[in-house]
């Protein structure tokens, strides 16, 4: 009996191949929408928490003004730190070390080719050194890095020793930034962002010397004594700043960030974005069982001298329905299965751009759950869709539907 009602469903999917096609649009598109952005936004959190998990975390950003997502927290704003707010923070209760970090842009010349690039400059120091060493970002895949004994030597990022300039920079090669000639010693490991991969870290005292700014200090990265909790140092942190800046509690012209703020506000960025384009796909997927609804009450039109013998050689209402269920259901379900198809390799298109631009954290995953849910939700947007037309069909007179032209 099931065979025999999908067959009768396929003739009638076949017999309207363009009518059929332009019904599961609407629902090709959501699913379409669905499984990109799913596997796009998981991809993204995925790589959100590896490269935050790789600070660790014990760290603490502390910045003047508002905090920016760049490599040493840099923001637009008038505020400045002094040493003595480096001083001030490494005496808070539960602070293990405070190190200062500098950065800004600045032109980079090699072999007659002028461009810009982020300047990074770090404190090279044993106890520094020994807050970057698990980093992932500030690794050394080729070469050495910079230590205490360095002057104008620098560790440049992945991409830029690669494809910044027309010709590949290769250790013991010279750059010249703002007329200062700059030994590279190391390659930092790609780490995925094409921030970290794009920058040149220098000692800070180097850094300071070639940017002009002897006393800049663009982020401080706070390293927390075992056993306390980064949330309690934070705020220790905050009390101690408000008192020695004076400033009032709501009006601080600093920021303190913890790593798992900065995971909550990443995500909470995308989470944002992920249901704006979800509920435009849901959208999508309504407008695609309006077009199913139409659809079978049209064939309900045409077939109704069909559904009157069904019904006269002994077809039951609820066999009925159950065909005219099961188009809609499979129509949906048709429409579900191109766009997990088409979504799929969208999904795999962004990963596969987003490593041409060195963002090789970004790994997207469509998920069997994902899929089943995908399909599932596009059969019930049929089922429900078809669900009047249906009945409209199953209460149809057989007599009076043998006589319909």
């Amino acid at each position: 009996m099931f065979l025999d009602y999908l067959n009768l469903i396929k003739r009638s999917i076949l017999n309207r191949k363009l009518r059929s096609f332009l019904t599961i649009l609407g629902i090709v598109i959501g699913a379409i929408v669905i499984v990109s952005i799913i596997s796009v936004g998981q991809g993204m959190n995925d790589a959100i928490n590896q490269l935050v998990s790789s600070v660790g975390s014990d760290r603490i950003f502390v910045s003047p003004g508002g905090i920016s997502l760049g490599p040493a927290g840099s923001s637009l704003t008038n505020t400045k730190f002094s040493n003595k707010d480096v001083e001030v923070i490494s005496k808070a209760e539960g602070v293990e070390y405070a190190v200062p970090l500098i950065t800004k842009s600045a032109k980079v010349n090699f072999e007659g080719q002028n461009k810009y690039a982020n300047i990074f400059g770090t404190p090279v120091d044993s106890k520094s050194l020994d807050i970057f060493k698990n980093i992932e970002f500030y690794k050394v895949s080729q070469g050495r890095t910079i230590t205490s004994q360095d002057k104008f030597k620098a560790n440049i990022g992945s991409n830029l020793a690669n494809n910044f300039f027309k010709k590949k920079i290769n250790i013991g090669d010279t750059l010249e930034i703002n007329g200062k000639k700059v030994e590279v010693v190391g390659i930092i490991k790609n780490s995925g962002s094409p921030i970290h991969n794009n920058l040149i870290r220098m000692p800070l005292d180097s850094a300071r010397e070639i940017l002009n700014e002897p006393e800049l200090i663009s982020m401080v990265l706070v390293k927390v004594k075992l056993g306390y909790d980064p949330a309690k140092v934070a705020e220790n942190i905050k009390k101690d700043l408000r008192k020695y800046r004076n400033v009032e509690r709501g009006k601080e012209d600093f920021t303190v960030q913890i790593t798992k703020n900065l995971i909550e506000g990443f995500k909470s960025v995308l989470l944002a974005a992920q249901i704006v384009l979800i509920g435009v796909a849901i959208i999508s997927i309504l407008v695609g069982g309006i077009g199913i609804t139409n659809t079978m009450f049209t064939s309900v039109s045409e077939r109704t001298k069909e559904i009157g013998i069904m019904k006269a050689v002994g077809a039951t209402n609820l066999q009925i329905i159950t065909i005219f269920l099961l188009e809609a259901g499979i129509l949906g379900t048709i429409g579900g299965s191109i766009g997990v198809i088409i979504g799929s390799i969208i999904a795999e298109l962004v990963e596969i751009f987003a490593a041409t631009k060195g963002i090789t954290l970004l790994k997207t995953s469509v998920s069997l759950e994902l899929i089943l849910a995908t399909l599932i939700l596009s059969f019930l947007s049929g089922i429900i869709a078809g669900l009047i037309p249906a009945i409209k069909a199953s209460k149809l007179n057989p007599v009076e539907a043998i006589r319909h032209e």
